[in-house]
């Protein structure tokens, strides 16, 4: 048998076209392989920038907190204006709400202002105190307070602002004089009423050197005075932070005291 006599020619046209079209696959797979990395990339940073502000955040609420120093309450028989209209005539429930001021009898067995000597804790980032709320619980009731500022009214005294209720005021004594602890070493008084003041004629305290008085006879809703060997229950809560709890214990007898220790 007579074997075949032509050959197969391959043409070699189309090589160059296989090899643009493998160097297109390629820098495409190169390209979208690129796309792939920067997402990633970007992902990976967002999600680092989270992690370090919650990181930041839960260490802030952690850290930050207010320490309490010491804690003392002021009696009704230690306020001059109050005792001196008292000696000529005047009763208890002519300066406190008659239903927060239980059965006392004397002026001398009521706390009607409780004051906390307060700084920021080890650690801690600045404290706006005007940002904090305050729980309180005493003779039966629980109120929740929120910081107020007194108001230049151009009499004797400055105000107590006309509608506020379950409020708690500042005395700055050392540091900054915004409501702000803001160094370790800057000392702040929280100053909380008790009674419901009711007599704009007479000082219940004195707040950055200037003495304060109740807005009008109406009356300010706050918690109940505290009486001789009541237990009170107070939690300072930050704006942002963690919470310091308080145990103050009023003595059995304070009878004739101007101020006592909590």
């Amino acid at each position: 048998m007579k074997k075949p006599t032509h050959k197969h020619k391959f043409s070699t046209n189309t090589r160059g076209q296989v090899g643009i079209g493998t160097l297109i696959v390629f820098i495409a797979m190169v390209l979208v392989a690129s796309m792939a990395a920067g997402v990633l990339i970007n992902t990976a940073g967002l999600l680092q920038s989270q992690a370090e502000a919650t990181g930041q955040e839960s260490a802030s609420q952690v850290v930050d907190r207010v320490g309490v120093i010491s804690a003392s309450g002021t009696t009704v028989f230690g306020n001059e204006d109050i005792m001196s209209e008292i000696d000529n005539g005047a009763e208890i429930d002519d300066f406190f709400d008659g239903e927060k001021i239980g059965d006392v009898d004397s002026p001398e067995d009521a706390i009607y202002k409780i004051e906390l000597t307060v700084k920021k804790g080890p650690g801690s980032n600045p404290i706006d105190l005007s940002d904090m709320t305050i729980e309180i619980a005493n003779a039966g009731e629980v109120n929740i307070l929120t910081y107020v500022e007194p108001v230049e009214d151009g009499g004797a005294y400055n105000l107590i602002p006309e509608d506020a209720d379950n409020f708690f005021l500042v005395d700055n004594i050392r540091g900054s004089a915004d409501q702000s602890l803001t160094d370790s070493a800057d000392r702040s008084k929280i100053v909380i009423l008790l009674g419901s003041p009711t007599n704009r004629d007479v000082a219940y305290t004195e707040i950055d050197d200037e003495e304060v008085s109740s807005h009008d006879n109406s009356g300010h809703s706050t918690p109940s005075v505290a009486q001789e060997g009541e237990d009170l229950e107070i939690i300072l809560s930050p704006g942002q932070g963690s919470r310091t709890p308080v145990r103050l214990r009023v003595p059995q007898s304070i009878s004739g005291d101007s101020v006592v220790r909590l």
